[in-house]
Parts: structure tokens; sequence; C-alpha cells
């Protein structure tokens, strides 16, 4: 069983590329994470390829905003944002209505991928105690934590 949930990790980081839509990227991301926390040495294995999927899917999904300095999800969407509509543009017909409630019920629209990576990163380091948790992420290359940390300042 941990071996094929091994084989199945590896396999899902390994073909990531593949995927090329943003939104499924950041939906493949968030179900990865979602593996985390986890005691399973198995998960812990390949704790340095979810890691590096996350960070992909943060460069796919961040903006930066210039005037703070700080990064956002720009897949967000509240229900409280109405589309802008210009003279040339229709109102918003029932159908794109329809459309927008069901993102709104979606996760990728909903869950911050960069709040979501942080709260399992923090599960992780309690489970494992900040040694342990160290050494988890030693096994990620120096680059991709330099870019992680990047992408959760201010958390």
């Amino acid at each position: 069983m941990d071996q094929l949930l091994g084989n199945m990790i590896e396999m899902w980081v390994d073909r990531m590329d593949n995927i090329t839509q943003p939104e499924r990227r950041k939906l493949s991301a968030l179900a990865l994470l979602s593996l985390l926390p986890s005691n399973n040495s198995v998960i812990q294995d390949k704790f340095c390829g979810i890691i590096n999927i996350s960070v992909e899917g943060l460069h796919d999904v961040m903006t930066e905003d210039p005037e703070t300095g700080t990064y956002k999800d720009c897949m967000l969407m509240s229900h409280l944002e109405e589309p802008k509509v210009t003279e040339d543009e229709e109102p918003p017909t029932e159908q794109d209505k329809r459309k927008k409630m069901l993102a709104l019920k979606d996760p990728v629209h909903t869950v911050s991928l960069q709040q979501f990576i942080y709260e399992k990163l923090k599960a992780q380091q309690e489970i494992l105690g900040e040694q342990g948790f160290q050494s988890l992420m030693e096994t990620v290359d120096t680059e991709i934590v330099t870019q992680l940390q990047e992408f959760l300042q201010g958390f």
C-alpha cells in the first residue's frame, strides 16, 4: 500500500509539467499538499517533490503588488467582486452569474495557495518538531526554499 502511494506521488510530481492550465496546476498543488501534515515515511520521502510542485504552483498563480511588494493569489475570487461592465459590453447574463456562483465553490478560486502552503508547513513542523522539520526541509533544493520563503514573507 505504501509503495503504491509512493509511486503515485512520484508519478504525479514527474508529470506535473504535462498539466498546462494554471487552474489545474493549482488544484494539483492543493491536492498534493493535502497529504501534509504526515508522519508517514513514504510521504516524507516525497516531501521535496510536494514542495517543488507547490512552489511551481505559486509561480503560476501569484502576482506581486507593486505598492506593497507582497504577493497575492490572482485566482482568488470574492463574491463581493462585481465584474466591471464597460459601455460596449453586455451586462452579465444569467448563465454568467451561475458560472460565477459555481466558481465561488471551487477551491481554485476560494483557497489561497500561499496560505494553504503556510498552514500545511506549520502543521508539519508541529508534528515533527523543529529539528525533524529542519531535516525534512534540507531535502528541498536551497533555491526552491529561497523562492518559497519569498512567497511566504508576511506570514
